[in-house]
């Protein structure tokens, strides 16, 4: 397949690092909104480039500080590159969320503050860039390109490793270097006038409401690039992208959103609420699979909500929360200015909106999405031990990359299978080594023989458990302490107090000898009765000092 190459514009040095633009940004805050800003507060916004600042706010409206910063005088040559947006171009500035949940990427252009007319710009002059927002707040850009040259750049969607940027000039992929994770050469996949893109399933979309998008008479709406289930990165042949959501005449399709289930889109259309403006919900009647897509059924336009009681504008930037039961859309509304936030729960056509917050003067409001969340690291369980002294149980533990984590809970129990929680202990979070310890106070009296086990628990609710120990009270048989569970209908696990090369024999009720092995348990080891027939078992262990212990086992 033919490829149309563009010209990647980056200094040797940038190839080494990427610098970030303000290492003084707050962090962002899983759950929270990011919202797009143009213009200084103090200019009026006009074509000339302005600068763009990223906001935060709870899903209520409250407003986090400080802000993320973009843009600077001058054109850099090397990394960082500007990050700045056209006052009044409504179509750009339209930021994402990564698919990994890692980044806030953002679109701009290559030049300096005040710069005239930036979108009708030669991108040889002024390179299309790409910027991201880290969970730690910090700001990078991967690159800046000489693509989409002379035309309005408006959105970049990202897998947190590859980029796809839209705009009036088609769309261009891509990838980063494994290395730097710095953008490389980019690819133009699609030629023909597109608005905002959206990564939905592994795959690439795209809304228009250009009449030659995909050939002479196109629909106007929602489009799949390529294929299904395949992200492209090559060209893409105008008039073989596919309608999936055909919007109608006059519509002004912007942010879009489809639900996990596939069944649901949300659109934002920009016309005025008379005119068929506002936000829409689209409708799936047949089947939908994640390996194939949709089938069986069409696309019926449900309703559409407005943006306010007294608001006649309709909506351009778009994100929807589908985690509850109703879901809840965040929309950027149309007005030309002092544009709102707003906030549905749509429970139904009736839906109404509410205004979070309103930009104020010489700014306005562009993309809005989810805030990026730090990557979850598993945590590395080094130890777990319990011991007795004197009447107490002394639970310690040792972990490392508590990155992610939240708490832990030391749970005991009297048969290895019903457990309660004897303490808690929070994660004390970092790199490096983290020791623990607990004292079970006057374990003694609850049995001379406790099972203890650790629950760990993330900060996303992800829960694992360590391995169960068991603890004794008075003398200790060396070797193997204990088998359990015994009634036992598949699994027997065998505990040790010190770690051996152990001969195995099990013996069934008739003498014969069964399965005869040689293992090397250390604290604990499973043996599989899974295949043998309901009954009594004898469980005889030959230790290294040539001891022997014999455990009944029913296999039931």
């Amino acid at each position: 397949m033919k490829k149309i190459y563009t010209t990647f514009r980056i200094s040797l040095f940038t190839a080494l690092l990427i610098i970030a633009f303000n290492i003084s940004n707050a962090q962002f805050l899983s759950g929270n909104l990011v919202v797009e800003q143009v213009g200084d507060g103090t200019t009026t916004l006009s074509g000339a480039a302005t600068t763009v600042r990223l906001l935060q706010f709870t899903p209520t409206g409250t407003a986090q500080t400080p802000t993320a910063f973009f843009g600077s005088a001058g054109t850099p040559t090397s990394s960082p590159y500007n990050i700045v947006e056209s006052g009044t171009a409504t179509s750009n500035g339209y930021i994402s969320l990564t698919t990994d949940k890692t980044a806030i990427v953002v679109p701009g252009y290559n030049a300096p503050n005040t710069q005239a007319s930036i979108t009708s710009s030669s991108s040889a002059t002024f390179g299309r860039s790409i910027g991201k927002a880290l969970p730690n707040g910090s700001i990078q850009t991967n690159g800046t390109f000489n693509a989409l040259s002379l035309d309005n750049y408006r959105s970049v969607v990202s897998t947190g490793s590859a980029f796809w940027l839209t705009g009036a000039k088609g769309i261009v992929y891509t990838p980063t270097d494994a290395t730097t994770g710095i953008a490389t050469t980019a690819t133009t996949i699609f030629t023909t006038n597109t608005r905002l893109g959206l990564i939905f399933n592994n795959s690439l979309f795209v809304g228009t409401s250009s009449s030659s998008f995909n050939g002479s008479g196109s629909n106007l709406g929602i489009y799949l690039v390529g294929l299904f289930n395949t992200l492209p990165t090559a060209l893409v042949t105008a008039g073989t992208a596919t309608n999936i959501i055909n919007t109608g005449t006059g519509s002004s399709p912007y942010g879009f959103t489809f639900s996990p289930n596939g069944l649901t889109c949300y659109i934002a259309d920009d016309r005025a609420i008379a005119s068929g403006g506002g936000i829409q919900k689209w409708s799936y009647s047949g089947n939908f699979s994640n390996t194939t897509g949709w089938s069986g059924g069409s696309w019926s336009l449900a309703y559409t909500l407005g943006t306010g009681a007294a608001s006649t504008v309709g909506a351009r930037g778009l994100t929807v929360d589908f985690a509850g039961a109703n879901p809840i859309l965040y929309a950027i509304t149309s007005d030309a200015t002092l544009n709102r936030v707003i906030k549905i729960t749509d429970i139904g056509g009736s839906s109404t909106a509410t205004t979070l917050s309103t930009a104020t003067a010489n700014f306005i409001y562009r993309g809005i999405a989810f805030a990026p969340e730090a990557p979850i690291v598993p945590l590395s369980l080094l130890s777990f031990n319990a011991k007795a002294q004197g009447n107490n149980i002394i639970v310690d533990w040792k972990s490392a990359n508590e990155i992610s984590h939240n708490y832990y809970e030391v749970l005991y129990s009297f048969d290895g299978s019903n457990f309660i929680q004897a303490g808690q202990r929070n994660a004390l979070v970092g790199n490096g080594e983290k020791v623990y310890t607990l004292t079970h106070q006057n374990a003694s009296l609850l049995g001379s023989k406790l099972f203890y086990r650790l629950k760990m628990v993330s900060t996303t609710g992800v829960v694992t458990y360590s391995n169960i120990v068991i603890v004794r009270f008075g003398k200790q048989v060396q070797g193997i302490t204990d088998v359990y569970p015994n009634p036992t209908t598949g699994i027997v696990t065998l505990i040790t107090n010190t770690t051996e090369q152990v001969q195995l024999n099990l013996i069934d009720a008739s003498g014969k000898i069964i399965v005869s092995k040689q293992v090397f348990i250390n604290n604990t080891y499973n043996l599989d009765l899974t295949k043998y027939a309901n009954g009594i078992y004898i469980l005889e262990a030959t230790l290294t000092n040539g001891n022997k212990q014999q455990f009944k086992v029913v296999k039931k």
